[in-house]
Protein backbone atom coordinates (compact mmCIF):
# COMPACT_ATOMS: atom_id res chain seq x y z
CA UNK A 1 0.00 0.00 0.00
CA UNK A 2 3.20 2.20 0.93
CA UNK A 3 4.57 1.50 -2.27
CA UNK A 4 1.12 2.34 -4.33
CA UNK A 5 0.89 5.90 -2.27
CA UNK A 6 4.28 6.54 -3.14
CA UNK A 7 3.86 6.02 -7.10
CA UNK A 8 0.47 8.03 -6.63
CA UNK A 9 2.23 10.67 -5.28
CA UNK A 10 5.14 10.47 -7.95
CA UNK A 11 2.63 10.32 -10.75
CA UNK A 12 0.91 14.03 -8.93
CA UNK A 13 4.15 15.05 -8.67
CA UNK A 14 5.09 14.41 -12.57
CA UNK A 15 1.85 15.75 -13.22
CA UNK A 16 2.17 18.74 -11.82
CA UNK A 17 5.93 19.40 -13.59
CA UNK A 18 4.43 18.44 -16.75
CA UNK A 19 1.85 21.73 -16.50
CA UNK A 20 4.21 24.19 -14.97
CA UNK A 21 6.26 23.28 -18.16
CA UNK A 22 3.33 23.45 -20.40
CA UNK A 23 2.40 27.09 -18.36
CA UNK A 24 5.41 28.07 -19.18
CA UNK A 25 5.62 27.38 -22.20
CA UNK A 26 2.56 28.89 -23.12
CA UNK A 27 3.77 31.70 -21.30
CA UNK A 28 7.05 32.48 -23.29
CA UNK A 29 4.48 31.91 -26.76
CA UNK A 30 3.49 35.38 -25.53
CA UNK A 31 7.60 36.93 -25.55
CA UNK A 32 8.17 35.34 -28.87
CA UNK A 33 9.66 37.42 -31.73
CA UNK A 34 8.01 39.62 -34.25
CA UNK A 35 8.56 38.80 -37.79
CA UNK A 36 11.10 41.06 -39.70
CA UNK A 37 12.39 40.98 -43.29
CA UNK A 38 15.57 38.59 -43.54
CA UNK A 39 16.92 39.13 -46.93
CA UNK A 40 16.45 42.89 -47.07
CA UNK A 41 19.77 44.26 -45.36
CA UNK A 42 23.06 43.14 -46.27
CA UNK A 43 26.04 43.62 -43.94
CA UNK A 44 27.67 47.41 -43.58
CA UNK A 45 31.05 46.27 -43.97
CA UNK A 46 33.02 43.82 -45.86
CA UNK A 47 35.24 42.48 -43.11
CA UNK A 48 34.29 39.53 -40.40
CA UNK A 49 30.73 41.15 -38.12
CA UNK A 50 32.41 41.09 -35.01
CA UNK A 51 30.29 42.85 -32.39
CA UNK A 52 32.21 45.00 -29.74
CA UNK A 53 28.59 46.37 -28.15
CA UNK A 54 25.35 44.61 -29.10
CA UNK A 55 22.22 46.07 -29.59
CA UNK A 56 20.61 47.61 -25.92
CA UNK A 57 23.81 47.42 -23.96
CA UNK A 58 23.40 49.18 -20.78
CA UNK A 59 25.59 52.47 -20.83
CA UNK A 60 26.09 55.13 -18.36
CA UNK A 61 22.63 56.89 -19.04
CA UNK A 62 20.87 55.06 -21.54
CA UNK A 63 20.56 51.79 -23.35
CA UNK A 64 22.66 51.19 -26.33
CA UNK A 65 20.62 51.96 -29.62
CA UNK A 66 22.62 50.31 -32.17
CA UNK A 67 25.42 47.43 -32.53
CA UNK A 68 28.76 48.47 -32.73
CA UNK A 69 31.00 46.60 -35.21
CA UNK A 70 34.86 46.34 -34.95
CA UNK A 71 36.85 47.85 -37.67
CA UNK A 72 39.60 45.39 -37.19
CA UNK A 73 40.82 48.55 -34.43
CA UNK A 74 41.78 51.04 -37.57
CA UNK A 75 39.75 53.71 -39.70
CA UNK A 76 38.95 53.88 -43.21
CA UNK A 77 37.00 50.77 -43.78
CA UNK A 78 34.55 51.61 -46.88
CA UNK A 79 31.24 51.68 -45.63
CA UNK A 80 28.07 49.91 -47.71
CA UNK A 81 24.73 50.81 -47.87
CA UNK A 82 22.58 48.04 -46.72
CA UNK A 83 19.91 48.37 -48.89
CA UNK A 84 18.58 50.57 -52.00
CA UNK A 85 17.00 53.88 -50.60
CA UNK A 86 17.97 57.27 -50.18
CA UNK A 87 20.08 59.98 -47.79
CA UNK A 88 17.44 61.39 -45.17
CA UNK A 89 19.28 62.85 -43.04
CA UNK A 90 22.88 63.64 -42.43
CA UNK A 91 24.62 65.04 -38.47
CA UNK A 92 27.96 65.87 -38.04
CA UNK A 93 28.82 66.46 -34.44
CA UNK A 94 32.29 67.19 -32.26
CA UNK A 95 29.91 64.30 -30.02
CA UNK A 96 27.07 61.95 -29.87
CA UNK A 97 27.72 59.71 -33.18
CA UNK A 98 30.13 62.17 -34.53
CA UNK A 99 29.71 62.23 -38.44
CA UNK A 100 26.48 60.30 -39.52
CA UNK A 101 24.53 58.74 -42.25
CA UNK A 102 21.10 58.11 -42.40
CA UNK A 103 19.35 55.97 -45.11
CA UNK A 104 15.45 55.69 -45.50
CA UNK A 105 14.67 52.78 -47.24
CA UNK A 106 11.62 51.80 -49.35
CA UNK A 107 10.32 48.99 -47.22
CA UNK A 108 9.82 51.20 -44.01
CA UNK A 109 13.23 51.48 -42.17
CA UNK A 110 15.65 53.43 -41.71
CA UNK A 111 19.56 52.27 -41.27
CA UNK A 112 22.13 54.26 -39.52
CA UNK A 113 26.07 54.70 -39.77
CA UNK A 114 27.86 56.59 -36.88
CA UNK A 115 31.59 57.59 -35.83
CA UNK A 116 32.19 57.69 -39.64
CA UNK A 117 35.75 59.23 -40.49
CA UNK A 118 34.41 60.90 -43.93
CA UNK A 119 31.03 60.31 -46.04
CA UNK A 120 32.13 59.01 -49.81
CA UNK A 121 31.31 60.74 -53.30
CA UNK A 122 28.19 62.48 -54.17
CA UNK A 123 27.33 62.59 -50.29
CA UNK A 124 30.68 63.80 -49.16
CA UNK A 125 30.37 66.13 -51.91
CA UNK A 126 26.67 67.49 -51.15
CA UNK A 127 28.21 67.92 -47.20
CA UNK A 128 31.18 70.14 -47.85
CA UNK A 129 29.02 72.34 -50.21
CA UNK A 130 26.54 72.59 -47.58
CA UNK A 131 29.02 72.92 -44.65
CA UNK A 132 30.60 75.93 -46.46
CA UNK A 133 26.99 77.51 -46.86
CA UNK A 134 26.59 77.62 -43.67
CA UNK A 135 30.18 78.39 -42.75
CA UNK A 136 30.32 75.47 -39.66
CA UNK A 137 31.07 72.35 -39.26
CA UNK A 138 28.53 70.64 -37.22
CA UNK A 139 24.90 70.55 -38.06
CA UNK A 140 22.06 68.42 -38.38
CA UNK A 141 20.20 68.56 -42.27
CA UNK A 142 17.37 66.16 -44.03
CA UNK A 143 17.71 66.78 -47.76
CA UNK A 144 15.10 66.32 -49.54
CA UNK A 145 13.52 62.63 -50.21
CA UNK A 146 15.36 61.01 -53.32
CA UNK A 147 17.66 63.74 -53.19
CA UNK A 148 20.53 61.74 -52.76
CA UNK A 149 19.87 58.37 -53.76
CA UNK A 150 21.87 55.28 -52.37
CA UNK A 151 21.79 51.63 -54.08
CA UNK A 152 22.60 48.67 -51.87
CA UNK A 153 26.33 47.56 -51.80
CA UNK A 154 26.99 51.23 -52.67
CA UNK A 155 29.84 53.00 -50.10
CA UNK A 156 28.51 55.88 -48.35
CA UNK A 157 31.31 57.01 -46.65
CA UNK A 158 34.65 55.37 -44.64
CA UNK A 159 34.60 54.36 -40.62
CA UNK A 160 36.49 56.32 -38.33
CA UNK A 161 36.26 57.23 -34.99
CA UNK A 162 34.65 60.42 -34.67
CA UNK A 163 32.15 62.22 -32.28
CA UNK A 164 32.08 60.15 -28.34
CA UNK A 165 33.63 57.27 -29.67
CA UNK A 166 36.40 55.02 -27.40
CA UNK A 167 38.05 53.24 -30.19
CA UNK A 168 37.64 52.89 -33.60
CA UNK A 169 33.89 51.27 -34.71
CA UNK A 170 30.96 51.52 -36.79
CA UNK A 171 27.90 52.36 -35.04
CA UNK A 172 25.18 50.33 -36.76
CA UNK A 173 21.06 51.01 -36.36
CA UNK A 174 17.86 49.84 -37.59
CA UNK A 175 14.92 52.17 -37.03
CA UNK A 176 11.54 51.95 -38.08
CA UNK A 177 11.20 55.39 -40.22
CA UNK A 178 7.71 56.10 -38.92
CA UNK A 179 8.09 55.78 -35.38
CA UNK A 180 11.98 56.21 -35.07
CA UNK A 181 12.02 53.03 -33.04
CA UNK A 182 14.97 51.55 -32.92
CA UNK A 183 15.09 47.80 -33.66
CA UNK A 184 17.87 45.17 -33.17
CA UNK A 185 19.55 44.77 -36.21
CA UNK A 186 19.94 40.88 -35.38
CA UNK A 187 16.61 40.30 -36.40
CA UNK A 188 16.94 41.09 -40.11
CA UNK A 189 19.45 38.59 -40.62
CA UNK A 190 22.54 40.92 -39.37
CA UNK A 191 24.16 38.29 -37.15
CA UNK A 192 27.54 38.02 -35.34
CA UNK A 193 29.19 34.85 -33.55
CA UNK A 194 28.63 34.51 -30.49
CA UNK A 195 30.66 31.85 -28.34
CA UNK A 196 30.33 32.47 -24.85
CA UNK A 197 27.34 31.99 -22.43
CA UNK A 198 26.24 34.81 -20.40
CA UNK A 199 27.22 34.12 -16.63
CA UNK A 200 24.24 35.20 -13.70
CA UNK A 201 27.13 36.75 -10.69
CA UNK A 202 25.05 37.94 -8.45
CA UNK A 203 21.06 37.84 -7.28
CA UNK A 204 19.43 40.08 -5.43
CA UNK A 205 15.94 39.62 -3.45
CA UNK A 206 14.23 43.46 -3.30
CA UNK A 207 11.77 44.91 -0.75
CA UNK A 208 9.05 47.61 -1.84
CA UNK A 209 6.88 50.01 -0.40
CA UNK A 210 5.34 53.67 -1.24
CA UNK A 211 9.13 55.29 -0.17
CA UNK A 212 10.91 53.22 -3.37
CA UNK A 213 12.80 49.84 -3.22
CA UNK A 214 16.06 48.39 -1.60
CA UNK A 215 18.01 45.28 -1.84
CA UNK A 216 17.27 43.10 1.19
CA UNK A 217 18.89 40.33 -0.19
CA UNK A 218 22.01 40.07 -1.76
CA UNK A 219 23.56 36.53 -3.20
CA UNK A 220 26.58 35.88 -4.97
CA UNK A 221 26.41 33.19 -7.47
CA UNK A 222 29.31 31.08 -6.59
CA UNK A 223 30.09 27.68 -5.26
CA UNK A 224 30.05 28.82 -1.40
CA UNK A 225 26.46 29.58 -1.56
CA UNK A 226 25.32 28.33 -4.58
CA UNK A 227 25.33 24.20 -5.39
CA UNK A 228 25.67 23.56 -9.66
CA UNK A 229 22.72 21.15 -10.64
CA UNK A 230 21.86 19.85 -14.42
CA UNK A 231 19.13 22.40 -15.19
CA UNK A 232 21.70 25.56 -13.23
CA UNK A 233 22.58 26.54 -9.83
CA UNK A 234 20.66 25.97 -6.75
CA UNK A 235 20.87 28.15 -3.68
CA UNK A 236 21.86 26.30 -0.49
CA UNK A 237 19.83 28.34 2.02
CA UNK A 238 16.16 29.50 1.99
CA UNK A 239 15.71 32.84 2.01
CA UNK A 240 13.48 33.63 4.72
CA UNK A 241 11.93 37.47 3.52
CA UNK A 242 10.09 39.60 6.41
CA UNK A 243 7.86 41.02 3.79
CA UNK A 244 5.01 39.74 1.66
CA UNK A 245 5.74 41.35 -0.90
CA UNK A 246 8.87 39.95 -3.01
CA UNK A 247 10.91 41.14 -5.84
CA UNK A 248 14.30 39.78 -7.75
CA UNK A 249 16.95 41.30 -9.25
CA UNK A 250 20.32 40.28 -10.99
CA UNK A 251 23.71 41.18 -11.70
CA UNK A 252 25.09 38.98 -14.96
CA UNK A 253 27.84 39.99 -18.13
CA UNK A 254 27.70 38.38 -21.37
CA UNK A 255 30.79 38.24 -23.44
CA UNK A 256 31.33 37.93 -27.92
CA UNK A 257 34.13 35.88 -28.28
CA UNK A 258 36.63 36.53 -25.92
CA UNK A 259 35.96 37.64 -22.57
CA UNK A 260 38.27 41.07 -22.86
CA UNK A 261 35.09 42.72 -23.49
CA UNK A 262 31.96 42.66 -21.47
CA UNK A 263 28.61 43.07 -22.41
CA UNK A 264 24.95 43.17 -21.16
CA UNK A 265 22.79 39.92 -21.76
CA UNK A 266 20.05 40.23 -24.35
CA UNK A 267 17.15 37.98 -22.31
CA UNK A 268 15.81 37.59 -19.19
CA UNK A 269 12.59 35.32 -17.08
CA UNK A 270 11.29 35.17 -13.91
CA UNK A 271 9.37 32.19 -13.10
CA UNK A 272 7.95 31.92 -9.91
CA UNK A 273 6.79 27.99 -8.63
CA UNK A 274 7.15 27.32 -12.56
CA UNK A 275 4.87 30.26 -13.88
CA UNK A 276 6.19 33.02 -15.66
CA UNK A 277 6.76 36.32 -13.48
CA UNK A 278 8.19 38.75 -15.36
CA UNK A 279 10.84 38.87 -19.00
CA UNK A 280 12.63 40.97 -20.59
CA UNK A 281 13.77 40.94 -24.28
CA UNK A 282 15.74 43.94 -26.11
CA UNK A 283 14.27 43.58 -29.58
CA UNK A 284 12.85 47.15 -29.63
CA UNK A 285 12.77 50.48 -27.88
CA UNK A 286 11.99 54.29 -28.93
CA UNK A 287 14.93 56.03 -28.57
CA UNK A 288 12.78 58.74 -26.80
CA UNK A 289 12.91 56.26 -23.66
CA UNK A 290 16.26 54.92 -23.83
CA UNK A 291 16.87 56.97 -20.83
CA UNK A 292 15.03 54.89 -18.94
CA UNK A 293 17.61 52.22 -18.15
CA UNK A 294 17.76 54.31 -14.77
CA UNK A 295 14.49 52.53 -13.48
CA UNK A 296 15.64 49.32 -15.33
CA UNK A 297 18.48 48.78 -12.78
CA UNK A 298 18.91 49.46 -9.05
CA UNK A 299 20.34 53.44 -9.89
CA UNK A 300 21.12 53.91 -6.16
CA UNK A 301 23.68 50.83 -6.05
CA UNK A 302 25.25 52.31 -9.32
CA UNK A 303 25.94 55.96 -8.44
CA UNK A 304 27.81 54.44 -5.03
CA UNK A 305 29.24 51.50 -6.59
CA UNK A 306 29.15 51.20 -10.61
CA UNK A 307 27.55 47.58 -10.14
CA UNK A 308 24.35 47.73 -12.20
CA UNK A 309 21.73 45.46 -10.43
CA UNK A 310 18.47 44.65 -13.39
CA UNK A 311 15.02 44.56 -11.52
CA UNK A 312 13.13 42.05 -12.71
CA UNK A 313 10.03 44.28 -11.71
CA UNK A 314 8.80 47.68 -12.54
CA UNK A 315 9.28 51.20 -11.04
CA UNK A 316 5.66 53.50 -11.52
CA UNK A 317 7.70 55.56 -13.98
CA UNK A 318 9.24 52.74 -16.40
CA UNK A 319 7.61 53.51 -19.36
CA UNK A 320 10.49 51.65 -21.92
CA UNK A 321 8.71 48.70 -23.75
CA UNK A 322 11.31 46.11 -23.34
CA UNK A 323 9.14 43.58 -21.26
CA UNK A 324 7.15 41.32 -22.98
CA UNK A 325 5.54 39.89 -20.35
CA UNK A 326 4.97 41.18 -16.47
CA UNK A 327 2.74 40.37 -14.04
CA UNK A 328 1.84 42.07 -11.49
CA UNK A 329 4.59 44.79 -12.36
CA UNK A 330 7.02 41.54 -11.51
CA UNK A 331 6.33 41.98 -8.03
CA UNK A 332 5.39 38.38 -6.04
CA UNK A 333 2.94 38.72 -3.57
CA UNK A 334 3.07 36.10 -0.84
CA UNK A 335 0.08 34.58 0.17
CA UNK A 336 0.96 32.11 2.80
CA UNK A 337 4.22 30.80 4.35
CA UNK A 338 4.91 28.15 1.98
CA UNK A 339 8.34 27.59 0.22
CA UNK A 340 8.60 29.23 -3.02
CA UNK A 341 10.81 28.86 -6.04
CA UNK A 342 12.30 31.43 -8.25
CA UNK A 343 13.69 30.80 -10.97
CA UNK A 344 15.83 33.30 -13.06
CA UNK A 345 17.29 32.94 -16.50
CA UNK A 346 19.55 35.35 -18.31
CA UNK A 347 20.48 34.11 -21.55
CA UNK A 348 21.81 35.71 -25.10
CA UNK A 349 20.35 36.22 -28.91
CA UNK A 350 21.74 32.62 -30.17
CA UNK A 351 19.54 31.11 -26.79
CA UNK A 352 22.98 30.28 -24.59
CA UNK A 353 21.60 30.64 -20.56
CA UNK A 354 22.38 30.99 -17.11
CA UNK A 355 20.01 29.33 -14.97
CA UNK A 356 19.57 30.23 -11.22
CA UNK A 357 17.28 29.14 -8.21
CA UNK A 358 16.64 29.89 -5.16
CA UNK A 359 13.97 28.79 -2.23
CA UNK A 360 12.14 31.84 -0.58
CA UNK A 361 9.45 31.77 2.02
CA UNK A 362 7.48 34.63 3.98
CA UNK A 363 8.01 34.62 7.85
CA UNK A 364 4.65 35.50 8.32
CA UNK A 365 5.53 38.64 9.86
CA UNK A 366 5.24 42.08 7.74
CA UNK A 367 8.48 44.31 7.99
CA UNK A 368 7.53 48.18 7.79
CA UNK A 369 10.08 49.94 5.57
CA UNK A 370 11.44 52.95 7.13
CA UNK A 371 10.19 56.59 5.69
CA UNK A 372 13.32 58.47 4.49
CA UNK A 373 14.11 61.59 6.36
CA UNK A 374 12.89 64.68 3.88
CA UNK A 375 11.39 67.91 3.62
CA UNK A 376 9.65 67.71 0.47
CA UNK A 377 7.56 65.30 -1.80
CA UNK A 378 7.61 65.79 -5.20
CA UNK A 379 5.13 63.67 -7.38
CA UNK A 380 5.73 62.56 -11.15
CA UNK A 381 3.12 64.46 -13.96
CA UNK A 382 2.81 67.37 -11.63
CA UNK A 383 4.45 70.65 -11.88
CA UNK A 384 6.34 71.49 -8.79
CA UNK A 385 8.59 74.41 -7.38
CA UNK A 386 11.20 74.33 -4.36
CA UNK A 387 12.79 77.06 -2.43
CA UNK A 388 15.34 77.89 -0.20
CA UNK A 389 16.86 81.48 0.12
CA UNK A 390 18.25 82.43 -3.32
CA UNK A 391 17.82 78.62 -4.43
CA UNK A 392 14.44 77.49 -6.68
CA UNK A 393 14.15 74.17 -8.32
CA UNK A 394 11.19 73.64 -10.79
CA UNK A 395 9.99 70.29 -11.83
CA UNK A 396 8.13 70.04 -14.91
CA UNK A 397 5.37 67.40 -15.74
CA UNK A 398 8.00 64.96 -17.07
CA UNK A 399 11.15 65.73 -14.59
CA UNK A 400 10.04 62.82 -12.43
CA UNK A 401 9.95 58.77 -13.25
CA UNK A 402 8.42 58.53 -9.73
CA UNK A 403 7.94 60.08 -6.40
CA UNK A 404 10.88 61.74 -4.94
CA UNK A 405 11.73 62.76 -1.14
CA UNK A 406 14.30 65.32 -1.11
CA UNK A 407 16.18 67.24 1.09
CA UNK A 408 17.09 71.04 0.08
CA UNK A 409 20.26 72.54 2.15
CA UNK A 410 21.93 75.86 1.99
CA UNK A 411 25.65 74.96 2.64
CA UNK A 412 27.47 76.91 5.40
CA UNK A 413 29.99 78.69 3.89
CA UNK A 414 30.58 79.52 0.48
CA UNK A 415 33.52 78.54 -1.57
CA UNK A 416 36.40 80.70 -2.92
CA UNK A 417 35.81 81.90 -6.51
CA UNK A 418 31.99 81.30 -6.59
CA UNK A 419 29.76 83.80 -6.69
CA UNK A 420 26.83 82.32 -4.33
CA UNK A 421 26.16 80.55 -1.63
CA UNK A 422 26.29 76.16 -2.77
CA UNK A 423 22.94 74.78 -2.43
CA UNK A 424 22.44 71.34 -2.21
CA UNK A 425 19.10 69.15 -3.26
CA UNK A 426 19.42 65.52 -2.53
CA UNK A 427 19.95 62.44 -2.89
CA UNK A 428 21.42 62.78 -5.66
CA UNK A 429 21.22 59.14 -6.63
CA UNK A 430 17.89 59.13 -8.04
CA UNK A 431 17.38 59.14 -12.15
CA UNK A 432 15.72 62.29 -13.27
CA UNK A 433 13.75 61.26 -16.28
CA UNK A 434 14.04 64.85 -17.64
CA UNK A 435 16.01 68.02 -16.47
CA UNK A 436 14.91 70.05 -14.31
CA UNK A 437 15.45 74.02 -13.78
CA UNK A 438 17.65 75.59 -11.41
CA UNK A 439 17.68 79.02 -10.43
CA UNK A 440 20.57 81.08 -8.36
CA UNK A 441 20.78 84.42 -7.04
CA UNK A 442 24.30 85.99 -6.44
CA UNK A 443 25.59 86.09 -3.00
CA UNK A 444 27.48 89.32 -4.01
CA UNK A 445 27.06 92.42 -6.45
CA UNK A 446 27.86 91.35 -10.17
CA UNK A 447 28.79 94.08 -12.41
CA UNK A 448 26.76 94.32 -15.46
CA UNK A 449 29.54 93.88 -17.49
CA UNK A 450 30.28 90.47 -16.12
CA UNK A 451 26.77 89.17 -15.72
CA UNK A 452 27.20 87.76 -19.59
CA UNK A 453 29.93 85.50 -18.10
CA UNK A 454 28.18 83.51 -14.98
CA UNK A 455 27.57 80.50 -15.52
CA UNK A 456 25.72 77.95 -12.92
CA UNK A 457 28.30 74.87 -11.51
CA UNK A 458 27.23 71.73 -10.46
CA UNK A 459 29.19 69.72 -8.36
CA UNK A 460 30.97 66.20 -9.59
CA UNK A 461 32.99 63.35 -7.96
CA UNK A 462 35.75 64.44 -5.88
CA UNK A 463 34.50 68.15 -5.35
CA UNK A 464 34.95 69.23 -9.00
CA UNK A 465 32.46 71.85 -10.34
CA UNK A 466 31.39 71.83 -13.96
CA UNK A 467 29.82 74.06 -16.19
CA UNK A 468 26.08 73.11 -17.09
CA UNK A 469 25.51 76.51 -18.85
CA UNK A 470 22.81 78.85 -17.86
CA UNK A 471 20.91 82.17 -18.36
CA UNK A 472 20.89 85.21 -16.53
CA UNK A 473 17.54 87.50 -16.33
CA UNK A 474 18.96 90.48 -14.27
CA UNK A 475 18.12 89.29 -10.62
CA UNK A 476 19.18 85.07 -11.13
CA UNK A 477 21.03 82.59 -13.15
CA UNK A 478 18.87 79.67 -14.31
CA UNK A 479 20.13 76.59 -15.92
CA UNK A 480 18.52 72.76 -16.64
CA UNK A 481 20.05 70.29 -14.44
CA UNK A 482 19.88 66.64 -15.72
CA UNK A 483 20.81 65.53 -11.91
CA UNK A 484 20.01 66.48 -7.98
CA UNK A 485 23.24 67.03 -6.30
CA UNK A 486 25.07 70.65 -5.17
CA UNK A 487 24.52 73.98 -7.65
CA UNK A 488 26.54 77.34 -7.10
CA UNK A 489 27.04 80.17 -9.55
CA UNK A 490 30.59 80.76 -10.73
CA UNK A 491 32.18 83.10 -13.45
CA UNK A 492 34.32 82.42 -16.44
CA UNK A 493 36.61 85.49 -17.74
CA UNK A 494 39.25 82.96 -18.79
CA UNK A 495 39.60 82.91 -22.48
CA UNK A 496 40.32 79.69 -24.12
CA UNK A 497 43.65 77.57 -24.64
CA UNK A 498 44.50 77.39 -28.22
CA UNK A 499 48.28 75.99 -29.46
CA UNK A 500 49.22 76.31 -32.66
CA UNK A 501 51.89 73.72 -33.54
CA UNK A 502 53.22 75.63 -36.47
CA UNK A 503 55.90 78.33 -36.30
CA UNK A 504 55.02 81.80 -38.14
CA UNK A 505 56.30 81.49 -42.09
CA UNK A 506 56.89 77.66 -41.73
CA UNK A 507 56.90 75.67 -44.78
CA UNK A 508 54.83 73.20 -45.14
CA UNK A 509 55.51 70.04 -47.76
CA UNK A 510 54.76 66.62 -46.12
CA UNK A 511 51.70 67.76 -43.79
CA UNK A 512 48.41 67.61 -45.44
CA UNK A 513 46.51 69.37 -42.64
CA UNK A 514 47.00 71.71 -39.73
CA UNK A 515 46.22 70.83 -36.01
CA UNK A 516 45.57 72.66 -33.37
CA UNK A 517 45.35 71.91 -29.77
CA UNK A 518 42.09 74.01 -27.72
CA UNK A 519 41.06 73.79 -24.18
CA UNK A 520 38.82 75.42 -22.03
CA UNK A 521 38.49 75.33 -18.24
CA UNK A 522 35.89 77.10 -17.73
CA UNK A 523 32.44 77.25 -19.51
CA UNK A 524 33.87 75.13 -22.59
CA UNK A 525 34.55 75.35 -25.89
CA UNK A 526 31.54 77.07 -28.34
CA UNK A 527 32.80 77.95 -31.38
CA UNK A 528 35.39 78.50 -33.81
CA UNK A 529 36.68 80.06 -37.13
CA UNK A 530 40.10 79.96 -39.36
CA UNK A 531 40.30 82.08 -42.05
CA UNK A 532 43.16 81.60 -44.49
CA UNK A 533 44.08 84.74 -46.53
CA UNK A 534 40.92 86.41 -44.97
CA UNK A 535 38.07 83.69 -46.53
CA UNK A 536 36.66 80.90 -44.20
CA UNK A 537 37.64 77.54 -44.30
CA UNK A 538 36.06 74.26 -42.88
CA UNK A 539 37.83 73.28 -39.45
CA UNK A 540 36.53 69.77 -37.87
CA UNK A 541 36.68 69.74 -34.10
CA UNK A 542 37.39 66.27 -32.28
CA UNK A 543 36.12 67.36 -29.01
CA UNK A 544 37.43 64.28 -26.92
CA UNK A 545 40.90 64.55 -27.98
CA UNK A 546 40.84 68.86 -27.71
CA UNK A 547 41.71 68.62 -31.35
CA UNK A 548 40.74 71.31 -34.02
CA UNK A 549 41.97 70.23 -37.80
CA UNK A 550 42.33 71.75 -41.01
CA UNK A 551 43.03 69.25 -44.15
CA UNK A 552 44.27 71.19 -47.23
CA UNK A 553 42.42 70.80 -50.44
CA UNK A 554 42.12 71.75 -54.00
CA UNK A 555 40.96 75.16 -52.75
CA UNK A 556 44.28 75.49 -50.45
CA UNK A 557 46.39 78.14 -52.49
CA UNK A 558 49.81 77.13 -52.94
CA UNK A 559 52.71 80.25 -51.39
CA UNK A 560 51.83 82.35 -48.33
CA UNK A 561 49.03 81.62 -46.40
CA UNK A 562 47.84 83.77 -43.61
CA UNK A 563 45.85 82.04 -41.12
CA UNK A 564 43.96 84.07 -38.41
CA UNK A 565 42.30 80.87 -35.84
CA UNK A 566 39.45 82.39 -33.28
CA UNK A 567 38.17 80.28 -30.99
CA UNK A 568 35.57 81.29 -28.16
CA UNK A 569 34.23 79.48 -25.15
CA UNK A 570 30.73 79.72 -24.00
CA UNK A 571 30.64 82.84 -22.34
CA UNK A 572 31.87 84.87 -25.58
CA UNK A 573 35.77 84.82 -24.31
CA UNK A 574 38.16 84.56 -27.06
CA UNK A 575 41.42 83.10 -28.22
CA UNK A 576 42.85 84.69 -31.54
CA UNK A 577 45.99 83.37 -33.38
CA UNK A 578 47.60 84.78 -36.95
CA UNK A 579 50.46 83.41 -38.27
CA UNK A 580 51.46 82.67 -41.88
CA UNK A 581 53.00 79.74 -43.94
CA UNK A 582 54.31 78.80 -47.01
CA UNK A 583 52.67 75.79 -48.50
CA UNK A 584 54.48 73.84 -51.47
Amino acid sequence: MSILLQSQSNFFKYICLALQIITFGLATQVIAQAKYPLDIFQYPLDTPLIASAPFGSLRENHFHSGMDIRTQEREGLPVYAVADGFVSRIKYSAVGYGKAIYIQHPNGYTSVYGHLQRANGEIASYIKTYQYQLKRFEFDHFPTANQLQVKKGDIIGWSGNSGTSSGPHLHFEIRNSRTEEIINPRLFGIHFTDLIKPNINKVVVLQNSAYGMKQAFTLAVDSVLFTPTDSGWMAKQLIKVPFSTVGFGFQAADWITDYKNQVSIYKALLSIDGKLQFAMKLDRFAFADSKSINVHIDYEHFKQTGERIQKLCLDDGNSIKVYPFVKNKGWYGCADTAVHLAKIIAADFDGQEQVVYLRFQWTGNETAFKPPDFKARVLPRKKTELQLGEFTAQFSTASLFDTLYLKIEKLPEMEKGLLSSSFAIYPAEVPLQQSISVSIKPTIFVDSLLQPKLMMLQQQSKGKWRSIGGEWDGKQLTANATGLGVFAIGIDTVSPLVVVPVKTNQTQTDSASLRFTVNDFGSGICCYELLVNNKWVLVEYDAKNDELRYDFDENTPIGKLLCELTVWDKRNNQTKKSFTINRK
